[in-house]
C-alpha cells in the first residue's frame, strides 16, 4: 500500500473531483456521426434517433468488436440486420431501419424501445451496450452511431488548473518508493507499473488502463501529485 504524505492523507475513496480530458460527443454536428467513447457507452443508455424511410447504423468497426448477439426490445416499429451473419464472426455493423407499426399478439409495446448489442474485441473481453431507440420525424441530425476508442489525451486534471501526464505519475512512483511511502516489493507498485505500460501502449481511457491494471484511479493521481509537488519545491529551493 502506497502511504502517501500527510497533505496527500485524504481517503482515496473520497476522491470525486478527479477528470480525464475527454468527453463523449453525444450531440454530434449534422449529418455527422455521433461518436460514443466505449468505456462511456458501456456505462450508460445510448440514445439514438431513426428517421423515416432511412437506416441508421451502430458500428462497432472503430474499435475492431465483432457482434455475436442483438435484442430488441420492441420490434414493431423497428427491424435491424446486420452487415454479416452473426455466427460468422465478421459483424461489426448493426443497421436499424422504422417500419411501420405491426401488432404481434401477445407482444408489448413501448414509445421508446432498446436495442441491446454485446460484442467482443481481439483480445477476448465482451462489451454490453444498451441503445436507447428513439422515433423522429423531424430533419436527421446524424448519421449513426459509432463506438470509438477514447478521443481526449492522457492528461488527469489534478486541482488549480494543474494536470498530471503519464511520466508524471511514473516520476511520482519513484518518488514514494525513495521516500518510504511505499515499498518497491509492493503488489501496487508493480499494479502502477503494469497501468503505465497498458496506458501507453493500448489506446484505452486513463480509466479503462487503471481497471485493466487493478489501481485506483485516485492512487494514479496523487502519484502525479508528488512529481508536481516534487517538482515545485525543486524549483522554490533554487530562488
Amino acid at each position: 500500500m502506497i502511504r502517501f504524505p500527510i497533505p496527500c492523507q485524504i481517503p482515496l475513496l473520497t476522491f470525486g473531483t478527479i477528470a480525464i480530458v475527454s468527453s463523449p460527443s453525444f450531440a454530434a454536428p449534422q449529418k455527422g456521426y455521433q461518436q460514443v467513447e466505449r468505456h462511456l457507452a458501456t456505462q450508460s443508455v445510448i440514445n439514438t434517433k431513426l428517421y423515416p424511410g432511412r437506416i441508421t447504423p451502430l458500428d462497432f468497426s472503430q474499435t475492431n468488436e465483432i457482434i455475436f448477439y442483438v435484442g430488441l426490445g420492441d420490434s414493431s416499429r423497428v427491424v435491424y440486420f446486420t452487415d454479416a451473419p452473426l455466427d460468422s464472426g465478421k459483424a461489426q455493423t448493426v443497421f436499424l431501419r422504422p417500419i411501420q407499426p405491426l401488432t404481434f399478439p401477445g407482444a408489448t409495446t413501448a414509445k421508446v424501445t432498446n436495442l441491446v448489442v454485446k460484442t467482443i474485441d481481439s483480445t477476448g473481453k465482451k462489451y454490453i451496450y444498451n441503445f436507447g431507440i428513439l422515433h423522429s420525424p423531424g430533419q436527421p441530425t446524424h448519421l449513426g452511431v459509432q463506438i470509438v476508442f477514447t478521443t481526449g489525451t492522457n492528461t488527469i486534471h489534478l486541482s488549480n488548473g494543474r494536470t498530471g501526464s503519464l511520466d508524471d505519475v511514473e516520476i511520482g512512483l519513484q518518488r514514494a518508493i525513495s521516500r518510504g511511502y511505499t515499498r518497491a516489493s509492493d503488489p501496487i507498485v508493480l499494479k502502477v507499473k503494469n497501468f503505465l505500460a497498458i496506458a501507453r501502449n493500448q489506446n484505452l481511457s486513463l480509466a479503462e488502463a487503471a481497471k485493466s491494471a487493478g489501481v485506483d484511479l485516485a492512487v494514479i493521481t496523487e502519484l502525479a501529485k508528488i512529481s508536481f509537488e516534487t517538482f515545485t519545491q525543486s524549483v522554490e529551493n533554487k530562488q
